[in-house]
C-alpha cells in the first residue's frame, strides 16, 4: 500500500512538471514572439532576420531561467517529505537562480531588445516597449543614438533614457538641450528625459536653462514647454 501511494505521488510530481514546463514554454513564446513587433504584411527579410534572432534568443534566455527555477522549486517541495534540510536549502536557490541568471544574462538581454527597438514595426504608441522591458541595460545603447545626429532613432532613444531613468546620460542631455542649432522637437525631449531622470544635477540642468538660455530655439521651447512645466 505503502509502495502504491509513492508511485502515486511520482506520477502526479511528474504530470505537474509536464504541465508546469510546457506552460513555461507557451508562454515564453507568446511573450517572445517576433510577430509581436511587426505589424506590417510586408517585412524586408533583413528586418525579419534581426528580429527573429533577438526574440528567439530571448526566449532562450528565459526558459532556461524560468523553467529550471521552477523545477528546482517544485523538487525542494517534494523533498520536505523525506529532507527537510535539503528543501529549505533549494528553496532560495531557486529564486537565487532566476535574479542572478537575469543580471548574468543582461547583456544579452538588453542588445536583444535594442536589436527589436531598431527593426520593429509597430505603431508610435509601442515603440518604447522594449526599451521597458530591458531596463537600465538598455541605456549605453541609447545613449550612442542620441548623440549620433544621423541616427535615424535618436528622439525616441532620447525618450527611453528618461523613461529608463539612465542617470549617465544626464550630461549628453544638457548638451542637446543646450545647443541652440539642435531641433527644438530634439530639445524637448532632452528636456522632458532631464525632468523624468529626477536627480539634483539633471533639475539644476533644468533650472539652469529655463533661467539663463535665452536664443530663439530656446526662446520656442521654452513656449513649448510651458503646459509641461504646469503639470
Amino acid at each position: 500500500m505503502l509502495k502504491l501511494k509513492t508511485t502515486f505521488k511520482n506520477i502526479l510530481l511528474i504530470l505537474l512538471l509536464v504541465v508546469v514546463n510546457v506552460g513555461i514554454f507557451v508562454f515564453c513564446k507568446i511573450t517572445f514572439d517576433e510577430q509581436n513587433y511587426i505589424w506590417r504584411k510586408k517585412v524586408e527579410p533583413e528586418t525579419l532576420y534581426m528580429l527573429e534572432s533577438a526574440c528567439l534568443d530571448n526566449f532562450r534566455i528565459h526558459y532556461f531561467l524560468y523553467s529550471n527555477a521552477i523545477n528546482l522549486f517544485l523538487f525542494s517541495l517534494y523533498a520536505l517529505s523525506w529532507n527537510r534540510l535539503l528543501a529549505y536549502v533549494l528553496m532560495p536557490l531557486s529564486l537565487l537562480l532566476v535574479v542572478g541568471g537575469r543580471y548574468y544574462f543582461d547583456d544579452n538581454i538588453s542588445k536583444n531588445y535594442y536589436t527589436i527597438f531598431k527593426y520593429q514595426l509597430v505603431p508610435e504608441g509601442y515603440k518604447m516597449q522594449p526599451i521597458q522591458a530591458a531596463g537600465k541595460g538598455i541605456g549605453h545603447y541609447l545613449l550612442e543614438d542620441a548623440q549620433n545626429d544621423y541616427s535615424t532613432h535618436r528622439v525616441h532613444a532620447i525618450k527611453g533614457l528618461g523613461i529608463i531613468r539612465y542617470e549617465p546620460a544626464t550630461s549628453a542631455l544638457r548638451v542637446i538641450l543646450e545647443d541652440s542649432t539642435e531641433q527644438v522637437s530634439i530639445r524637448k525631449e532632452s528636456y522632458l528625459a532631464l525632468k523624468k531622470i529626477k536627480t539634483t544635477q539633471s533639475e539644476k540642468i533644468i533650472s539652469d536653462f529655463l533661467n539663463q538660455y535665452q536664443d530663439t530655439e530656446g526662446e520656442l521651447l521654452k513656449m513649448e514647454l510651458a503646459g509641461v512645466e504646469l503639470k
